[in-house]
């Protein structure tokens, strides 16, 4: 199923920033063999009564199939939930285990997906907890999490970025075909790397630059020592995963350029296919 958005003339001058970097990211495809999955991993939760915020956690230790890991979902349950993990990676890109909560006890279970890089690989983690406390229902949360590039010297992309984003069809749905109305400009703002080696920050979708957004998510991500850029998103109705480059600047009057590849993914179950190119402009500081 596809949910359709917006309505307007498909963007067409978004095709000339985008199709030369198609075949740039079909060789930028995960590789094979287990994920590696050890180190931190940050990102969104959304649980079943609607309830949002943000996951901090690591993999402490790893010694296959067996995982080991530690977290806590902030103010969830009108406080902070934390949790110790026990798990088994049943196949190279699936992850269950249980685990013990400041709550009760939990569940888990995770999809993997890996990123190489110069150096080293991201990771993106969609995972479902289900918290029992000891007293009181169970409470099921899904999480999309993100695993940084392992870098030393990765391309700096803090600052503020506007440009156009467009459906195209999904290279791994036979047959799909582009929404014409998804199109628009979107908007990041993008912090500086922090302690965890990700960068933070906003996404917003918009009809047009002066227009409210459709969406305003909060966004997490990280790039490689050779300018891969692997980005995470998750607002109430849906969530991003995103892939793409980073071209830096060759002179200091021209700004940093990414762009790349989304998937959106729907709650309701919708799902779109698309491309979102911006330049960085530093902010000003007074």
């Amino acid at each position: 199923m596809r949910r359709r958005i917006f309505r307007g003339t498909f963007w067409v001058g978004i095709l000339a920033c985008t199709l030369p970097m198609a075949g740039a990211m079909s060789a930028l495809s995960p590789p094979g063999g287990a994920a590696n999955i050890e180190g931190a991993w940050d990102g969104f939760y959304q649980s079943a009564d609607g309830a949002t915020g943000m996951v901090g956690s690591n993999i402490t230790h790893l010694k296959p199939p067996r995982v080991a890991g530690e977290g806590t979902l902030f103010d969830l349950e009108n406080g902070d939930v934390s949790y110790d993990l026990e798990a088994t990676m049943a196949q190279p890109y699936f992850i269950t285990g249980t685990g013990a909560a400041s709550n009760g006890r939990m569940t888990f279970q995770a999809d993997l997906e890996n990123f190489n890089g110069l150096g080293g690989d991201a990771g993106v983690m969609s995972a479902k907890y289900r918290f029992v406390p000891s007293r009181g229902g169970a409470n099921t949360v899904e999480a999309l999490l993100l695993r940084p590039f392992p870098g030393v010297a990765t391309p700096d992309i803090s600052g503020n970025g506007r440009g156009p984003f467009a459906s195209f069809p999904d290279p791994n749905i036979p047959g799909d075909v582009a929404d014409p109305s998804f199109t628009g400009v979107g908007q990041v703002q993008i912090s500086p790397i922090n302690e965890r080696g990700m960068f933070a920050g906003r996404v917003d979708f918009r009809r047009a630059a002066n227009q409210p957004p459709i969406f305003s998510w909060p966004l997490l991500a990280t790039t490689s020592d050779n300018g891969r850029i692997i980005m995470i998103s998750q607002g109430a109705t849906g969530r991003i995963v995103y892939d793409g480059v980073v071209v830096p600047p060759s002179t200091p009057e021209q700004q940093t350029f990414v762009g790349g590849f989304f998937r959106l993914r729907f709650f309701d179950g919708g799902s779109l296919y698309g491309a979102i190119n911006f330049n960085l402009s530093r902010p000003v500081i007074n």
